[in-house]
């Protein structure tokens, strides 16, 4: 951490008046941190607090160096991350308005079900709005207008042909798969249902089924290598939908 550089910011930010700022710009916590990470569409945060106590967030698929000179925080892709700031940002342990956030993920998943669009989520850490100078829910409606009058240039989109296009996907392809390194290589039950998921979600062209064929793989591996104690209450439940998803598509 570069702590004359974050004294520098705090310093400012109490002459306007402000006692914490929370930085999910890459390259603007690269700056004082000295660490850089791709964080997609991943939350990925660095929290400034007057009291010197600086709070690093990261997806447990980022790599960082061990000693940052920052607390660091890690959560999953399951881990309600909104939540996890709200314990942090605030002194009772609650987020004000955090409660919004969960209506819009609840009113927005039920609403885009009914035109068959897949279970929506909405990202309090996403940050390509707030680079782009957004700080209110303005941002998001505005976002969806231009999303609208995007539908009347689909077809022009549809005149680019898929050899100009398949670059590009293969790039982020190629891109996405920099999270395999955090693997656990030295354990099969580990490696071999993230490869599975991986082939079976290339080959089937749907992520669906390489994820409905990884789990239910890990569950058998790691019953077959007697590590049952490691396999959580939830993932026989998620297994069984699994199956159900094979048995309704058969």
């Amino acid at each position: 951490m570069k702590q004359k550089r974050a004294e520098r910011i705090m310093e400012a930010l109490k002459e306007m008046g402000l006692r914490q700022m929370l930085i999910v710009d890459p390259m603007s916590i690269y700056y004082l941190t000295g660490v850089y990470v791709e964080p997609f569409e991943r939350f990925y945060a660095l929290y400034l607090r007057e009291d010197g106590k600086h709070v690093y967030f990261l997806n447990k698929l980022f790599t960082v160096p061990e000693d940052v000179g920052v607390e660091k925080v890690w959560y999953s892709d399951t881990d309600p991350a909104a939540e996890i700031v709200a314990g942090y940002l605030d002194k009772d342990g609650n987020l004000p308005g955090i409660d919004k956030c969960f209506k819009v993920d609840a009113i927005a998943t039920s609403f885009g079900a009914l035109f068959g669009m897949p279970s929506l989520t909405t990202y309090l850490e996403s940050s390509a709005g707030v680079e782009a100078g957004g700080k209110t829910g303005l941002t998001v409606i505005f976002t969806s207008i231009f999303f609208g009058l995007s539908l009347f240039l689909a077809p022009l989109a549809l005149v680019i042909p898929s050899a100009a296009t398949g670059p590009v996907l293969i790039y982020i392809g190629i891109n996405m798969l920099g999270a395999m390194r955090n693997i656990d290589y030295s354990d099969i039950t580990e490696y071999i249902p993230a490869f599975l998921c991986v082939t079976f979600t290339i080959f089937a062209n749907n992520i669906a089924n390489g994820i409905c064929v990884a789990l239910p793989a890990y569950l058998v591996m790691k019953i077959a290598a007697g590590k049952i104690k490691k396999v959580e209450p939830v993932m026989y439940v998620l297994v069984a939908v699994c199956l159900l998803y094979f048995y309704s598509i058969i």
